[in-house]
């Protein structure tokens, strides 16, 4: 080795030369480069996976206040129905078992419903007098658990719906959760009503696993280690609430102290909230995301394992770190070549004055024996001069090579060809140099990847390549390692079957994928920024008319979208595409939509299937019956073969490839695949031992078994045959035939199938089923009309049936098979019999080809259930006539506290604006309150009388709006008209805007005037309504579709939802006419 002293001099010569000093600075401006971007990317890594658990656990946080709050909800819509509070105070005071059952069949309803384990209603005493589902607890209330007993205590206190803590009220018992809703009633004192304790108690069970701990331990992606936890703070311990994914039986049991801070569930338990990295029950590195679950003592821990999280990020940390690594490597190689290629040409300037082309060709073997890469000189095809290095790296001696082989035959056969051409370019003076890449092949035959660098020069007279060599296996396999790496990311984002569009919140393009760009016929640069509906041109596939793009209702109501049946997308150059799609919005961390992801996919290849699976079905038919056709020509193929596990096949004729799919060429001698790898591998060891025992009893060998064939389906085949023996008795090969017996096989299933199904149907019926002849001569029965008589079914046949049931000699005067017969069509009666059940009778019959009855067939059911259902239903149909009408109740009550809320909430407010705006959302909450309150005081719930609402809003306005009597005269021309409640509500707001709005512009300062409303039929089908005033008018020049009030935007919005058309008629104030279908 040699020493510092021997190469220090060349290294600091080159260190001190401008190429190395850039080259330094170029490698350390890379490292520092290189190691930001590697501290951002894992940051922005860990930025990810943080969102990621802070949406899934402030959804999961949000999901079960909202199933807490619809289990409080349910129970105070129980407790204060006005039917069931008062069914359960009147049963309390005097016992009925009418109104108990009642009671019963309401709270079942519920149970089924809304899926509670049990539901139970308390007396005063808080005993259980009513259970549905689960049994009461025995000894109740002293069984009753703690948690029951403080929520029955706290319920009775304040009056209010109570939710008990998740809790097991025994060891055995399921984790649940209940809900206490007291039930009130009333008490006369006096002329006075007071109201006093509950006079009983609802409890709502709820069993957790039904769908609480569902909902929490349901993950939206896929993940081995990711879960959500519900815990809570109990004492100095936090409690696990639910089970966990990685160890069982822990909810309500497992625990830990708080001392223990680095485990996610302690800091969550106490009041810590936010991204937390710390360890978790198991002891395991997590990553995870606290939130509290408001309005309860819970906490929502959402953790995922921190090997798993960064799992893709170690990968992609490896890479960039080689690449890092590359690069500056990759600039000292560069450094060192262009050092070495400016030193080679100063020596060769230097050496070039030296007129001995001795010294020349020494100097010329010093420089390149010492190079780190491979030099050569060829002449006439042959190696005139290689050094050392390249000798070396092809595994020959240099004597080898000089003078015996070329670069050619140094060259991967992949590669000789380019070579050779680039060799001839340059010695016609087509090329005066050149650089490229290759494969080069070693003297052992591997190969490994070179650049070669040369160019032409004349040597002793004659044209010759002179040029070098350089090893870059390193290199191109870690330029393919980064283009495989890069293929993968891009078509991980790019292969997605389906087409991706992505928008933004005004629905302009902003990312489309390949497929995409294939079905619209826009590139995805041309695209972004376009509308959608420039891009994205829809239609009904039948109709032709457009079809709503997706994308602005998705934008306007936030959901997820799909595309009706039949939808065909029309691309760019007009080509039509049948497409099913969805769209869903893109939010932010605060639930502001950000855009659109419209997903969609060409349903062409589907369509083109179906049709081709029916062409398909319709083939097999056909060859089906050719096959038939052939079989009983020729049904099978003959075969000569040796008794070896292949089956080896020496001889085949007949239909060979018709049975096998396979020529007989394929098969023998086993050129292609032996007859065994045909058989289905379950059969072939059966198949061998059978042959093998009939073989040596000298016996005729026979069976059916499934072969595989060429096209991969299935055949069944029957093969019979036997051994050829020799004089001693030994066996030399094996004769036989061989038929297809698919079909024979599939008719024998389908056969049994029928008969099995067939029996199974008319056994298992309950209707009476008689097959008779014209004269009514019973021909079969089932078995039901048998066991009606106490008969068996063979001894019905040939008697008659008015025989058998009536006892009479002649057909009964209503009976309607004898009818069938008569007119020649179905006929069908129910008739009640005097025990009063309730029968179903139908008569067929069968004709001939001439139309003559060959056959009558009688049908009997006994229809008693579903003629109480009848009446049940009419009963049940009015029980849900009071529920729909005390729902419209409610909304017109829950409406008016709204409004009470917001008239107590503007008294507190200073901001005149902020009151006026409040007083407006009253007027508009009134108007909608007012509709509930006609519908539910109306007999049609459906439709409310549109006139009486009209005038009863419009005087109610006036009285609030009106400062002084007599300011503005109202003047009322309305209809009669009925209007449901998806037209009543939206009109009534408009009517609201307009006259609120004709107040506060059209008469401004005390002006005086007259407001006109008009409501009229145009035609059976429309109908107009007009508001009108003689006040100021409206502003001239201002375009009020376009106008940014929110009263004018209500209007123009609500217009649009019942599809009317609204008209602005300034002459002499202010005149909106409004147009709509009934």
């Amino acid at each position: 080795m040699r020493s510092f002293k021997t190469l220090w001099p060349k290294w600091e010569k080159r260190l001190t030369s401008p190429i190395y000093l850039i080259s330094l600075v170029l490698i350390l401006i890379i490292l520092v480069v290189g190691f930001n971007y590697y501290q951002a990317q894992a940051q922005k890594m860990k930025n990810i996976i943080q969102e990621e658990l802070s949406g899934i656990a402030q959804l999961k946080a949000h999901e079960i206040k909202q199933w807490l709050n619809q289990r409080k909800a349910d129970a105070e819509v129980m407790s204060k129905s006005p039917f069931l509070a008062s069914s359960v105070i009147n049963w309390l005071k005097k016992p009925d078992s009418d109104l108990f059952n009642k009671i019963k069949e309401r709270l079942e309803i519920t149970s089924q419903a809304y899926s509670y384990d049990r539901i139970m209603i308390l007396d005063q005493e808080r005993k259980p007098f009513i259970s549905i589902g689960e049994e009461a607890p025995a000894g109740a209330p002293d069984s009753f658990g703690p948690e029951l007993k403080e929520a029955l205590s706290l319920a009775e206190k304040t009056g209010e719906v109570i939710l008990t803590d998740l809790h097991k009220p025994r060891p055995q018992s399921e984790i649940h959760m209940d809900v206490v809703a007291p039930i009130f009633y009333s008490e006369k004192a006096g002329e006075k009503e007071k109201t006093t304790k509950p006079g009983a108690f609802l409890i709502l069970t709820v069993n957790a696993n039904r769908f609480l701990f569902p909902l929490i331990q349901t993950w939206p992606i896929p993940s081995s280690t990711a879960e959500t936890q519900l815990v809570k703070r109990d004492g100095d311990d936090v409690l696990y609430l639910n089970e966990q994914r990685h160890r069982k039986d822990t909810a309500l049991k497992l625990r830990f102290p708080l001392t223990r801070r680095e485990q996610a569930a302690v800091r969550a338990a106490s009041g810590e909230y936010g991204y937390f990295e710390g360890y978790d029950y198991r002891g395991e590195k997590v990553l995870a995301h606290l939130t509290p679950v408001p309005g309860t003592s819970w906490s929502i821990v959402s953790k995922i394992d921190e090997k798993e999280a960064l799992s893709s990020w170690k990968s992609r940390s490896a890479l960039i770190i080689l690449f890092i690594i590359i690069l500056t490597a990759a600039g000292f190689i560069l450094a060192e070549l262009i050092w070495q290629k400016r030193e080679k040409a100063n020596l060769a300037r230097l050496y070039l004055a030296e007129a001995q082309v001795r010294e020349s060709r020494e100097l010329f073997r010093v420089l390149t024996e010492s190079s780190l890469i491979g030099v050569y000189l060829i002449q006439d095809g042959v190696f005139q001069y290689v050094n050392k290095t390249l000798s070396q790296w092809f595994g020959y001696q240099p004597e080898e090579l000089i003078g015996r082989l070329g670069n050619i035959d140094l060259t991967h056969p992949d590669d000789r060809a380019m070579v050779a051409d680039y060799n001839r370019r340059r010695l016609e003076k087509k090329l005066q140099r050149i650089r490229f890449d290759f494969k080069a092949l070693r003297k052992d035959g591997s190969f490994f990847f070179a650049e070669a660098y040369g160019s032409v020069i004349d040597y002793q007279g004659k044209p010759a390549i002179i040029g070098s060599l350089i090893d870059i296996t390193e290199r191109i396999n870690l330029l393919q390692e980064i283009m495989t790496g890069e293929a993968e990311m891009r078509a991980s984002l790019y292969s997605i079957a389906d087409a991706v569009i992505s928008t933004d919140v005004h629905g302009r393009v902003r990312l489309m994928n390949p497929v995409a760009e294939k079905l619209t016929g826009w590139r995805e640069d041309e695209a972004v920024e376009k509308p959608i509906e420039e891009i994205f041109h829809i239609i009904n596939e039948f109709s032709r008319e457009p079809v709503a793009n997706p994308v602005e209702r998705v934008i306007k109501e936030g959901i997820v979208v799909g595309l009706a049946n039949h939808t065909v997308l029309i691309s760019r150059d007009g080509t039509e595409y049948p497409i099913a799609d969805s769209g869903a919005p893109i939010f932010d961390e605060e639930g502001n939509i950000l855009g659109v992801i419209l997903v969609f996919r060409d349903q062409t290849k589907e369509r083109e299937a179906q049709r081709q699976i029916i062409e398909a079905r319709e083939e097999l038919r056909e060859k089906n019956r050719f096959l038939e056709t052939l079989i009983q020509n020729l049904p099978g193929m003959v075969y000569r073969c040796k008794n070896d596990r292949n089956w080896t096949m020496e001889y085949i004729a007949g239909q060979c490839w018709e049975i096998t799919g396979y020529e007989s060429e394929d098969l023998i001698e086993n050129r292609r695949l032996s007859y065994n790898d045909l058989i289905v591998p379950e059969y072939r060891d059966y198949i061998w031992e059978k042959y093998q025992r009939v073989l040596k009893a000298h016996e005729i060998f026979e069976d059916e078994y499934p072969i595989i064939t060429a096209d991969g389906k299935i055949k069944w085949v029957w093969e019979r045959g036997r051994g050829v023996y020799d004089a001693q008795g030994n066996l030399i090969c094996l004769e036989g035939f061989i038929t297809d017996v698919t079909e024979k096989k599939k008719a024998q299933e389908e056969l049994a199938k029928s008969e099995k199904e067939k029996s199974a149907i008319f056994a298992a019926i309950d209707e009476h089923v008689i097959y008779q002849k014209p004269d009514h001569t019973i021909i079969w029965a089932n078995r039901a009309v048998a066991d009606s008589l106490g008969l068996k079914p063979e001894e019905l046949i040939g008697k008659k049936c008015y025989e058998l049931w009536h006892r009479r000699t002649r057909p009964c005067d209503i009976c309607p098979v004898a009818e069938a017969h008569d007119s020649g069509q179905p006929s069908k009666k129910e008739v009640v019999t005097p025990d009063g059940r309730w029968w179903a009778i139908s008569g067929y019959t069968l004709k001939d080809e001439r139309g003559e009855v060959i056959g009558m067939i009688e049908v009997t059911s006994e229809i008693t259930e579903r003629k109480l259902a009848e009446q049940g239903l009419k009963q049940s149909l009015k029980e849900k006539e009071i529920l729909i009408r005390e729902i419209h109740h409610r909304v017109k009550n829950n409406m008016q506290v709204i409004s009470s809320i917001l008239n107590l909430q503007s008294a507190l407010l200073d901001d005149q604006r902020a009151k006026a705006a409040f007083k407006e959302c009253q007027h508009r909450i009134k108007s909608m309150a007012m509709v509930h309150e006609k519908l539910y005081r109306s007999k049609d719930l459906s439709n409310i009388d549109f006139a009486d609402y009209l005038n009863t809003l419009s005087h109610n306005i006036f009285s609030e709006q009106l400062i002084k009597p007599d300011q503005v005269q109202l003047h009322l021309d309305v209809e009669p008209i009925n209007l449901n409640i998806n037209k009543a509500v939206p009109l009534g707001l408009i009517i609201n805007e307009l006259i609120t709005n004709a107040f506060k512009h059209a008469f401004r300062g005390g002006r005086k005037g007259n407001l006109w409303i008009s409501l009229k039929k145009t035609d059976e089908k429309t109908v107009e309504l007009t508001v009108k005033d003689d006040g100021l008018g409206f502003p001239k020049g201002l375009d009020w579709k376009k106008a940014e009030s929110l009263g004018l935007t209500i209007i123009n919005t609500l217009v649009e939802q019942i599809d009317g058309k609204i008209e602005l008629i300034p002459d002499g104030g202010t005149e909106f006419k409004i147009t709509f279908p009934l």
